[in-house]
Formats: C-alpha cells, sequence, structure tokens
C-alpha cells in the first residue's frame, strides 16, 4: 500500500509545481484578476458556511430569517452589494409520515399556515370580493379573488404568474393552466384536476383535499380532513402534505422526494427551531 500511494503523492506534487509555474509566468494584470477571483470565490464560501453553521444551530448574528410562502428564508450578506439566500423547510422525520407527528404540534403548523395563508389572499391589493357561484373560464390571468356564499370553479388555460383565490364554499382548478404562484383558501373542499402545473402552491382547506389527473405541484397542501392524492398527480421537491384530523393518501408514484413540512411560523421563533431545517433552493442576488 505504501509504494502505491507514493506514485500519487509524486504525481500531485508535479500538478502544483506545474500550476504554480504556470502563475508565476501569467501577466501581471492575469494574475491580479485570479487573485481576485479566488478572493471573491473564498467571500462566497465563507457566506455559506455561516449559513450551514446556523442551520446545525451555531447562531450567527449576519443570517436573517424571514417567511417566504410555506418556507422560511435564511439570508447573509456576502458583501455590499450581494446577499446569499436559501430557502427551507421542517425535516419530517417519522418516516414521511405525518400521522406520527404529534397533534399539538400538527395544531401548531396548520392553525399558523392557515391564518398566514388567509392574510396572503387578503392583503392582495388588486383582492376582488363576489359573492355566489362563480366560474373562471378561458385564458389564464393574474388574479385574486374572494367569493363570498359560494363556490368557485377555474377551468383556465395558458400561463400566469400569480393566482390567489378564497371561498366559502369549495373551489375546483382544471384545466390545462401553469401558475408561477398558485394559492388556495376555502371552507369546503378543494380539488385540483386536469393537467394543471403550480411552481409555488399553498392551499388550505377546512374539509378536504383531492389532487388528481397529471397535476404537478411544489409547495404545501393542508387541511382538516384528508389529503389524497391520486393517477399521475405529481408533489415535485419541496412539498408538504398535512391533515389535521385525518389521513394523507398517495402512492409512490405521487412523490418525486421526502416531503418537507412547513416552516413559514417558526420564523418568528427565534433560532430554537434551526435544528429542524432542511435548506434548498440557494440562489445569490
Amino acid at each position: 500500500m505504501k509504494g502505491a500511494v507514493l506514485p500519487v503523492v509524486v504525481v500531485i506534487l508535479l500538478c502544483v509545481g506545474f500550476m504554480v509555474s504556470a502563475l508565476l509566468s501569467m501577466p501581471g494584470g492575469v494574475l491580479r484578476k485570479a487573485k481576485s477571483l479566488e478572493k471573491d470565490l473564498q467571500t462566497l464560501y465563507d457566506s455559506e458556511s455561516r449559513m450551514l453553521m446556523h442551520l446545525e444551530g451555531f447562531v450567527d448574528t449576519s443570517v436573517d430569517c424571514a417567511p417566504a410562502g410555506p418556507w422560511v428564508e435564511l439570508s447573509t450578506p456576502v458583501d455590499s452589494l450581494r446577499r446569499l439566500k436559501v430557502l427551507a423547510g421542517r425535516r419530517l422525520d417519522s418516516s414521511e409520515n405525518s400521522s406520527q407527528i404529534p397533534r399539538l404540534l400538527k395544531k401548531n403548523i396548520v392553525e399558523n399556515f392557515r391564518t398566514n395563508l388567509n392574510r396572503e389572499i387578503l392583503l392582495k391589493k388588486n383582492l376582488v370580493i363576489k359573492s355566489g357561484n362563480r366560474r373562471l373560464m378561458g385564458p389564464a390571468e393574474n388574479i385574486s379573488l374572494f367569493v363570498q356564499d359560494g363556490d368557485l370553479l377555474v377551468d383556465y388555460f395558458g400561463s400566469a404568474q400569480s393566482c390567489n383565490f378564497k371561498s366559502t364554499g369549495s373551489i375546483s382548478v382544471r384545466g390545462s393552466a401553469m401558475f408561477d404562484t398558485l394559492r388556495l383558501y376555502a371552507a369546503g373542499m378543494i380539488a385540483l384536476s386536469g393537467h394543471v402545473r403550480a411552481g409555488w402552491l399553498e392551499t388550505y382547506s377546512s374539509d378536504q383535499q383531492e389532487v388528481s389527473g397529471n397535476v404537478r405541484f411544489s409547495g404545501a397542501l393542508l387541511a382538516d380532513g384528508p389529503v389524497v392524492l391520486r393517477q399521475r398527480a405529481l408533489g415535485e421537491y419541496p412539498s408538504a402534505l398535512m391533515s389535521l384530523n385525518d389521513s394523507v393518501e398517495y402512492a409512490p408514484r405521487n412523490i418525486s422526494a421526502p416531503l418537507l413540512l412547513p416552516a413559514r411560523d417558526l420564523a418568528s421563533d427565534g433560532n430554537s427551531f434551526l435544528s429542524g431545517l432542511e435548506p434548498f433552493r440557494w440562489s445569490l442576488q
């Protein structure tokens, strides 16, 4: 084994020697540029390290935490112009089975999620309030709508950036629309079907939820009653499914990756929750 290691060490030393020789032979401008790039990368790595240590419970005051839909967003400065950001959800450690989560914790998660989602929809500047049953059909458009004393049917095609719907009855979304952001809040049942796509989905029902057809989404679906994924419906990472009083039903083909729990409500709890967060979707802004 010792004889096998020696050639490897010699090769590594030769490679390092060649790299040093190449750097020394570079023109001054190129060398300064290389050093500047190395410093910039080191600054970025330092920011990432601070973020990861913060997530492991080693609190760093330079890391900020704020709600971001169903998740939380952690951010830290890289320099005077840029910030490193990451979204995080709460780890689901009970073998991806939300029925094993303590009821008090589940109740707090659902209640905070419900409250925040309701506020998010009702505080939209362009919110429209209608009464009675409503049907929205045709090309998708950006809209925020609150339907009182009736059910809502959305049958769109095309694409929209943001749609926010609340109903004191049920909400049914079908068709073939693509939503960057889709928020649904209903006292009755929520049903998604057809070929709907939602990159950022937040839904709450006081009754139950069912996703079927070829619907694809990432986000959080919470209900007081059952939450069901059927047929070819697919929850992509990151996704959260939770029922307060009933079951969550889906086949392995309906989930592309392990589930997370919503974490938005944890953003106001200080740093006690940090060890339970799982980071995803890093960005530099």
